[in-house]
């Protein structure tokens, strides 16, 4: 069974990319939003999540530090991704496992997934 990968970003384009560019080795899911982010969590049970830092409404450094406080999802890497020049210090202050920085290639996307999930 595929590993799911759950990927939060509210830009269409990065979402419809990135899941051509994993679903071939893994079970993909994309939302636009983290509203209902642990309503999402218990629907999709990913093994990673992508989560981009500007996503609306909370924003991906707070919607992290929820997942990372809570004992059902803390286990779950999560990996933020943004273009903010602190990309680095964000991610760590808010307990994301890894960062991406925006824009990456899909030899670097795949480096992060590989260093937390094998397929």
């Amino acid at each position: 069974m595929k590993k799911c990968i759950l990927i939060c970003d509210d830009d269409i384009d990065i979402l419809e990319v990135t899941k051509i560019v994993l679903q071939k080795s893994f079970k993909v899911e994309t939302l636009t939003h983290c509203n209902d982010i642990f309503k999402n969590y218990e629907k999709y049970k990913p093994d990673l999540i992508l989560m981009d830092l500007w996503i609306p409404d909370m924003g991906g450094e707070a919607i992290t530090r929820l997942l990372k406080s809570s004992s059902k999802t803390k286990k779950t890497p999560v990996i933020i991704f943004s273009a903010n020049n602190d990309i680095e210090k964000v991610s760590f202050n808010a307990g994301a496992d890894g960062f991406l920085r925006k824009p990456f290639d899909i030899k670097t996307l795949n480096q992060a997934i590989n260093d937390f999930l094998t397929i």
